[in-house]
């Protein structure tokens, strides 16, 4: 997908955000309930540049590493020395986060 060999997960993606957006209207629309009877709410969240750093950097390692969250779990538990790499880094960087938190720009 990063190398631009294959367009297929880009497609995939690309048909959730539309699935995603689709009912967020209709939930809108018809003004939904949840499941205790309350109107679905859907709340403007204000911009933060953290938010685009974190994802940017969420983006390059999962491209570096060459695996999805999910499946680095699941090979990691396999015994992978690659992914077990890439959960210490995950693992890191979460902590680093929970450190530095407070300290960072909102």
């Amino acid at each position: 997908m990063f190398r631009l060999g294959s367009l297929h997960m880009y497609g995939f993606l690309f048909s959730a955000v539309i699935t995603a957006a689709l009912f967020i209207g209709l939930v809108r629309l018809f003004g939904g309930k949840g499941g205790r009877k309350q109107a679905a709410a859907i709340y403007r969240k204000p911009f933060s540049k953290g938010n685009v750093w974190g994802g940017l950097l969420f983006g390059i390692g999962w491209a570096l590493g060459g695996a999805c969250p999910g499946p680095m779990l699941a090979l990691a538990g396999a015994g992978h020395v690659a992914a077990l790499v890439m959960l210490g880094g995950a693992l890191s960087g979460t902590l680093l986060y929970a450190w530095l938190r407070d300290s960072l720009p909102h």
